[in-house]
């Protein structure tokens, strides 16, 4: 199967390349390329590659270290139509799309178990969560492609500095403090389960729509942390100072079109991710922890 990859730099993307190029031809396509908020652009690439799926991994980043915040919203939908609308003028069988939890609003209130037909209960407003509905909304809408709802995701290849389970590791494994401001539970999937859902609903022939990207284990990040400090028997202290809105969703809808679909144990996820995180540690920039 022929892929066009947008984000393959990136956390999710690299981790989908690695995954699938064993199997597929993997074409990527970045913002050095061509502008990815031109459709125009973006359809002329997609009609000369003539690829069998799109999967869009790429963002502009929002978080802290973002350099640029300007335009989120804006820049975000515009990519997202592009390679939409692209993918299916050019005739691609196959759209995936990597959404997120803060479609449902996880700013104003907790989110447990939440299930795909809450969507809409509550608008997002904010940067993050308004461009991922809207873009939920046009895939459900258009009844083309998938929408893989994510609500955490870790595995190797994310910024330690800024994703709490990588971070969490390094500062165990260099001796550390380590901090939560606040406690919640999460659906954190393994980046290995997201990219083997992806090559099931790419050789499946599954219902287009929404699907929330979730294992049925969840887990606090207070375990997350003991667990951490017990597999690296570190001797980092660990602060609790306060707690958060849960973060979980329900994956009755995954599992009623992937009934054989078995999830990685968080526990072997996050051995592998410490084993990852032990042959490179000395590559660490410890002052940026």
């Amino acid at each position: 199967m022929k892929i066009v990859l947008t984000g393959a730099n990136g956390f999710i993307g690299r981790n989908v390349k690695e995954c699938l190029s064993p199997k597929h031809e993997i074409v990527c396509l970045s913002h050095k390329q061509i502008d990815l908020t031109d459709a125009s652009a973006v359809l002329a690439f997609l009609e000369h590659e003539k690829p069998d799926a799109v999967i869009h991994a790429a963002a502009k980043p929002g978080h802290r270290k973002a350099t640029d915040r300007e335009n989120l919203t804006q820049i975000n939908l515009a990519m997202f139509v592009a390679l939409f609308e692209g993918a299916k003028r050019c005739g691609a069988k196959k759209f995936i799309h990597f959404g997120s939890g803060s479609e449902f609003d996880m700013l104003s209130r907790p989110l447990q178990n939440v299930k795909e037909e809450e969507i809409g209960q509550v608008i997002p407003h904010d940067e993050t969560g308004f461009p991922r509905y809207v873009e939920n909304k046009l895939l459900t809408a258009a009844n083309y492609g998938y929408n893989l709802r994510c609500f955490g995701v870790f595995g190797k290849y994310e910024d330690y500095t800024l994703r709490f389970i990588s971070n969490a590791v390094c500062k165990a494994l260099l001796s550390l403090p380590i901090t939560i401001r606040e406690d919640k539970t999460f659906s954190f999937l393994s980046v290995w389960d997201l990219c083997r859902l992806v090559e099931r609903f790419l050789i499946n022939d599954l219902p287009c729509g929404d699907y929330n990207a979730v294992p049925t284990e969840t887990v606090t990040m207070r375990e997350i942390v003991r667990q951490i400090l017990a597999e690296t028997e570190s001797s980092s202290s660990l602060t609790v100072e306060g707690c958060g809105y849960d973060y979980t969703g329900s994956n009755q809808k995954l599992l009623s079109v992937l009934p054989d679909f078995t999830f990685t144990p968080f526990k072997q996820s996050l051995c592998d991710l410490i084993a990852y995180y032990k042959t490179i540690i000395n590559t660490i920039e410890k002052e940026s922890l």
